[in-house]
């Protein structure tokens, strides 16, 4: 990734090994995710996919909501931890 930092295959390759390893790893491999969607222009469906997945299990591990909202105007991606989940 130091030789060709703009290769869109190498940060998924990467956050895909990041999230396999998951624990420890799932912040990075959600930045490694957001980096190819930043690389791609919001239209890589995989990086999309990844970023959500990792979100999700880092909710899960921290015990709170996960929201996940796009807006279509500006492809802007917001990921949000809300409220700790109350048992029913």
């Amino acid at each position: 990734m130091l030789h060709t930092p703009g290769r869109l295959s190498l940060h998924l390759t990467y956050a895909d090994v990041l999230y396999t390893l998951g624990g420890p790893h799932l912040k990075e491999a959600r930045q490694y995710y957001a980096s190819a969607l930043q690389l791609s222009g919001g239209k890589n469906l995989r990086a999309l996919y990844g970023a959500a997945a990792a979100t999700a299990a880092l909710a899960a591990a921290q015990k709170v909501r996960f929201v996940f909202r796009t807006y279509s105007d500006n492809l802007l991606l917001r990921f949000e931890l809300c409220s700790p989940l109350v048992a029913s």
